[in-house]
């Protein structure tokens, strides 16, 4: 008679979800719907940008209370420490216990060094990673694939890819993207989405069976990863005078078809002429999308981060002050 079977414990270990993909891929609007969802679960939210001034915690609704910005870095290495000290405060400075942690890393962070955070000494008690999530842009991310190793990472450490902006895309270019992203990671699950609209209980419970086996290959949880892309730069622009929304949308698109300064990333909360609301800038390339967002309080300052190589701050600069209600303020 064989032994009766050991009773599985149940894991109390608080979940982690890490939302990877690069620039412009569509981590903050996923991470909304995630926020909004009907899961009943209390979640604590982690954003990490690579600019030194944090844009994406203002597009963020619904978590004020629990949202902790890390900017001025990738997760991956720079504020990696930082990293590792926000989750330890979060399971064990706080009173009131959390169902769940998700991290949003930046546009340019490979997950391996995140996820490996997980397994420190410090914190495999009380968190577990229970999925990564990478999110792809459907008409950028074949190309962004060749020009930057950051990219394939991020869908080769997937347990789950979000294939997102496939409503900009015909047929042939999504069937370029799927394959550039299967040459990144055979297994994982692929969904296609408009607007990160995805099945939110699909991100949860992904497990850890096939990272315990990549994770466990780098002892110490140092695990390395790709350079990042060469010469990458962030600048933020500021103004506490009102813009002109026409004069901005055109310069924005101006800049997106430069190919002496490379823009590959703008988002921005700015304060425009005649709007109530504030309003959203984001350009991923040479796709724009502007317009007021009536959930988000208006800022006191108009924001604009621009990402990019070769970029000119100076003459940056100038088109932004051109932008401006009183055209010449200085920003």
């Amino acid at each position: 008679m064989s032994a009766p079977r050991a009773k599985a414990t149940k894991d109390l270990r608080v979940p982690v979800t890490l939302l990877a993909g690069f620039l412009g891929s569509g981590k903050t609007t996923l991470l909304n719907r995630i926020l909004d969802g009907k899961h009943g679960q209390k979640c604590a939210v982690i954003v990490n940008e690579f600019g030194d001034v944090p844009i994406d915690g203002q597009l963020v609704v619904g978590a004020k209370d629990e949202l902790v910005e890390l900017a001025n870095g990738c997760v991956c290495c720079t504020v990696r420490g930082d990293l590792l000290d926000t989750l330890a405060w979060l399971v064990r400075g706080r009173k009131k216990r959390l169902d769940r942690i998700v991290i949003e890393a930046s546009g340019l962070a490979s997950p391996g060094p995140a996820a490996a955070t997980m397994h420190m000494p410090d914190l495999i008690a009380d968190l577990r990673l229970d999925g990564i999530v990478t999110l792809a842009h459907g008409a950028g991310v074949a190309d962004q694939i060749m020009k930057h190793p950051e990219a394939g990472e991020q869908l080769a450490f997937a347990d789950l890819i979000v294939l997102n902006h496939c409503d900009r895309c015909d047929a042939s270019e999504l069937a370029r993207a799927e394959a550039a992203i299967r040459a990144c990671n055979e297994a994982a699950p692929l969904v296609r989405t408009e607007r990160a609209a995805v099945d939110i209980d699909s991100l949860f419970g992904l497990g850890e069976e096939g990272k315990e086996l990549r994770l466990a290959t780098f002892p110490s949880g140092e695990i390395p990863h790709a350079e990042h892309t060469q010469g990458m730069l962030s600048l933020t622009l500021e103004s506490h005078d009102l813009l002109r929304m026409e004069e901005l949308k055109y310069w924005v698109g101006f800049l997106g078809e430069r190919r002496d300064q490379e823009l590959m990333r703008a988002k921005g909360v700015l304060r425009c002429v005649g709007k109530q609301s504030p309003v959203v800038v984001q350009v991923v390339g040479r796709w724009l999308e502007m317009g007021e967002d009536k959930r988000l309080p208006m800022p006191s300052v108009s924001r604009l981060q621009l990402i990019g190589r070769n970029l000119d701050r100076g003459e940056l600069e100038r088109g932004w002050v051109a932008c401006l209600e009183q055209g010449g303020a200085s920003p």
